[in-house]
């Protein structure tokens, strides 16, 4: 799923062309977010909401993955899968980019629950909110990945069937993140 947000930031900020975008690989959370405090990296994929991050300094995105809960891993070793929430991670310092990222990330809730999927990405409505050059950004993000079902089916749902807080949209939790 990292891979998929990163193509949409990447779709979103080059009109459509979501191989512009340049992944590194790092060793640890740790250094991951010291890649990012350092301007080394310019978001984060895949990284912990805690308060102790946001603390430190850093702006997450709406989570687009929750752990499960340990009982509800069958076929999968739980010491590999993310704790908590997982988002799209920011530094503080330029909330503008904070914003933007932010949107991209809620782009393929917002696709789901309008049921739009990536080949309609064109249905998607304008977003004034950041200049002329980037109205158009929802459309590239879901032309480029998809809707939040089309990126779990094709990234988790063999290893780990969608449910829980993952049911983003249909989700009868009340503290989960939803559009509508």
């Amino acid at each position: 799923m990292d891979a998929d947000y990163c193509y949409a930031l990447s779709a979103s900020l080059f009109q459509g062309n979501k191989s512009k975008v340049k992944f590194i690989q790092l060793p640890s959370p740790e250094d991951a977010f010291q890649a990012l405090e350092s301007g080394e990296v310019d978001v984060l994929a895949g990284g912990e909401v805690t308060l102790e991050n946001d603390v430190k300094g850093f702006t997450f995105s709406i989570p687009y993955y929750y752990s499960p809960e340990r009982s509800t891993v069958s076929n999968l070793s739980y010491r590999k899968l993310p704790k908590g929430a997982i988002a799209m991670v920011t530094r503080e310092d330029d909330m503008q980019w904070s914003d933007f990222v932010f949107w991209v990330v809620a782009a393929p809730f917002i696709a789901e629950g309008k049921n739009i999927t990536q080949a309609e990405s064109q249905d998607m409505v304008d977003v004034p909110g950041f200049g002329k050059t980037y109205v158009n950004t929802h459309r590239h993000a879901i032309g480029a990945v998809g809707n939040y079902d089309e990126i779990y089916k094709r990234s988790l749902e063999t290893l780990l069937p969608r449910g829980g807080k993952n049911l983003l949209n249909t989700n009868p939790l009340p503290h989960h993140f939803s559009f509508f």
